[in-house]
This record gives C-alpha cells, sequence and structure tokens, in this order.
C-alpha cells in the first residue's frame, strides 16, 4: 500500500521547471471551470427569473435567519463543514487511479452553486443584493476557492500517481502518502480560517441588509 500511494518530488532542475508550469497550467483550467459554473449559475438564474428565483428566495430568507439565531459556533461549523466536504471528496478521488473526472468537476459544481446564489442576489435586489455578496459572502468564498483549486491540483496530481502504479509504470520521487495527507491537513486549517472570516463579517454586516 506505501508503494501505491506514493507522491510527487519536486526537484529544483529543469524537471522542476516544466512541472511547475504544466501545475500553473492545471490551475488554470481549474480557475476557468469554477468561472465557467458560476456564469452557467447565474445565466440559469437569468433564464429562469420567474420560477427559479421565488424557490431561491425562500431558500435564502430561510437560510438567513437560521443563521442570524443561531450562535456564532454553530455558525463557523457550519460553514467549515460546508467547505470541508469539498476536500473530503478530492482527497479521496485522489486516491482512486480513475479519480480525475470527479476532481474536474469539484469547481464546475462549487462554482454553479455560487452562481446561483449570486445571480439571484443581484436579480432580486441589485445593489443590495451585491453589497451582500461583496460584505458577507466573498470574504470566506475567497479562501475556499483558493484551497478548492490547490486541493483539486494536488489530488490529480495524486490520481495520476495511481494510475501509473497500477499500470506498473516507474514512478520518480521518495515522498509517501502522509504528504499528501499533510498538504490536505493545511488545507483544512486554510478552510478553517476562512469559515472564521465567514462567520465574522455574517456577524458585523447581516444586520445592515433587511431582505
Amino acid at each position: 500500500m506505501y508503494k501505491v500511494i506514493k507522491s510527487r518530488t519536486k526537484k529544483i532542475n529543469g524537471g522542476g521547471i516544466i512541472l511547475t508550469l504544466i501545475e500553473s497550467k492545471r490551475v488554470l483550467i481549474f480557475t476557468g471551470i469554477f468561472a465557467i459554473g458560476m456564469l452557467i449559475g447565474a445565466g440559469a438564474v437569468k433564464a429562469n427569473s420567474a420560477t427559479l428565483v421565488v424557490k431561491l428566495l425562500t431558500i435564502f430568507n430561510n437560510y438567513r435567519e437560521v443563521r442570524m439565531q443561531q450562535p456564532m459556533a454553530i455558525n463557523f461549523c457550519n460553514s467549515f463543514i460546508n467547505a470541508f466536504s469539498y476536500l473530503v471528496i478530492i482527497y479521496c478521488a485522489g486516491l482512486c487511479a480513475v479519480g480525475t473526472p470527479v476532481i474536474y468537476a469539484v469547481p464546475l459544481i462549487r462554482g454553479l452553486g455560487l452562481g446561483l446564489i449570486n445571480g439571484y442576489l443581484y436579480n432580486a435586489y441589485l445593489i443590495k443584493g451585491v453589497g451582500y455578496s461583496m460584505l458577507i459572502l466573498f470574504p470566506g468564498i475567497v479562501f475556499y476557492v483558493i484551497v478548492m483549486i490547490m486541493a483539486c491540483n494536488e489530488g490529480t496530481l495524486m490520481s495520476k500517481e495511481m494510475l501509473l502504479m497500477i499500470m506498473n509504470k516507474k514512478l520518480e520521487g521518495e515522498n509517501s502518502f502522509k504528504f499528501y495527507s499533510v498538504r490536505f491537513l493545511l488545507f483544512c486549517i486554510i478552510t478553517a480560517i476562512g469559515a472564521l472570516v465567514e462567520t465574522f463579517f455574517f456577524s458585523v454586516f447581516s444586520g445592515f441588509f433587511d431582505f
């Protein structure tokens, strides 16, 4: 099992530079997929404004009222668990030789959900909705999205390692599965910071918005 879950090792040489360029390209691809998901979500709200906005209105108002009544600790836990669930999916997919398609689907789904929310806020409340997104949603989302893209990159590389091992290909590197897990542990810590930021901004600014 130890041999199957070897992780990549970056070296400071010509191959390492090429690997860095490849990873930069992959990060841009994940970012683009996320952006496409947001555009699709926002477009869906605009195209079905008569029906979809009404449904989102009920969901958003119920969610907002519940959050305003809950203690900050509960809001933090809910925010963290929501973002953490995406990391779990990526982490597990990275340990699968055919997990790459799942990893690529994660930023699309994440972007779709955020696109629906922000599209609804703009269509329903215009400038007030944009202000809500900027002051309450985006501060935490910035952390979540950056971590998600970094995790997708790591998960894709790990999945490739697993596939090569199954195909009996020779791999370079001496790092083990624990380094892959440590990276995701760091992602979890950053996600927790993002949840703290999101909770803080919600507690400070949510009272300024009367929807």
